[in-house]
């Protein structure tokens, strides 16, 4: 299952990379972003589900005992927050949401 997990990542992962290079020039750049970013998504989500099957086998077999899945989830929540609750945190403190909403103004230089 490991082996899937991480052969489904890499390709989520390398997606981004090829659709790009494939439409590239073909003015559908909106497109290619959001499609971009769902596959990334994707890919992380499956690397995320890869790591914690690949540490969970490497410390039941290591380990022999009950603390392996508390390990585990110890280390999801750290890559959870550092992958997704920083960048989370990060838009909603940073980021006005009016501004987000209303398009820049146009600026008038006299020409």
């Amino acid at each position: 299952m490991t082996v899937f997990l991480r052969s489904a990542s890499t390709g989520a992962l390398i997606g981004p990379v090829v659709f790009h290079r494939m439409v590239s020039g073909r003015r559908i750049k909106p497109q290619a972003v959001i499609w971009a970013s769902r596959l990334t998504v994707v890919g992380l989500i499956l690397l995320l589900c890869t790591l914690a099957s690949a540490l969970l086998l490497i410390l039941r077999v290591a380990t022999h005992d009950w603390a392996a899945p508390a390990l585990v989830a110890v280390i999801l929540v750290w890559y959870l927050r550092c992958w997704f609750g920083l960048p989370l945190w990060a838009k909603r403190r940073y980021t006005d949401s009016d501004a987000d909403s209303e398009a820049p103004a146009a600026v008038d230089n006299g020409q």
